[in-house]
């Protein structure tokens, strides 16, 4: 009889476990979903701000803008950076473009953010710098 409840809660404890780990990657892979799809980096420009993944700027306070081939994007990020001194929105092996703020508040005097259309985003947030 002994033997047969042992069996019982073995078998319940399987049960509950499965069960638990359902909810739990019910729950854990929808909420993993969406900040991946929140943190991966779209990049919008509109009238007075541009706004990298989470990050938002408003373009008054944007000096100047260059745009970096893949190369001179690696190469900027590998060498020469303090920390303090740059925001980086990165994916590896990719163009980018370099903006340098004129807002003496802000810690990150350039931001490196790497692009695929490096030559269209330039030329968005010349356009608005010319707006603003």
């Amino acid at each position: 009889m002994q033997i047969m409840a042992w069996s019982l809660v073995i078998a319940y404890g399987a049960v509950t476990s499965l069960i638990v780990g359902c909810v739990v990657a019910a729950l854990t892979v929808p909420t993993s979903f969406w900040w991946w799809w929140r943190s991966r980096g779209d990049i919008s420009v509109y009238p007075d701000h541009v706004r990298i993944g989470r990050y938002s700027l408003e373009l008054s306070y944007i000096a100047d803008v260059h745009e970096l081939d893949a190369d001179a994007f690696a190469q900027r990020v590998s060498t020469g950076l303090k920390t303090t001194d740059v925001r980086l929105v990165h994916r590896p092996r990719t163009a980018g473009v370099e903006v340098f703020l004129n807002d003496v508040r802000d810690p990150h005097r350039v931001w490196l953010v790497s692009s695929q259309k490096p030559t269209d985003l330039v030329r968005s947030l010349r356009a608005g710098l010319t707006r603003s």
